[in-house]
């Protein structure tokens, strides 16, 4: 059974993203995807008992 899911893309196919060897990668990115698990978060609401999200 896996114990992680990997999300390989945090945006939708026709938006801006952060862009691998910009300045400020790392901090888009992030931005990126705490944006995307909060859109899961209040689509699917809260984690099941025991488990967490990470980025």
């Amino acid at each position: 059974m896996e114990d992680y899911i990997y999300l390989m893309a945090t945006t939708p196919s026709d938006e801006r993203c952060a862009q691998f060897g910009d300045d400020d990668y790392m901090k888009n990115a992030r931005v990126e995807a705490r944006a995307f698990v909060n859109q899961l978060l209040r689509v699917y609401g809260t984690n099941p008992l025991g488990t967490s999200e990470t980025l």
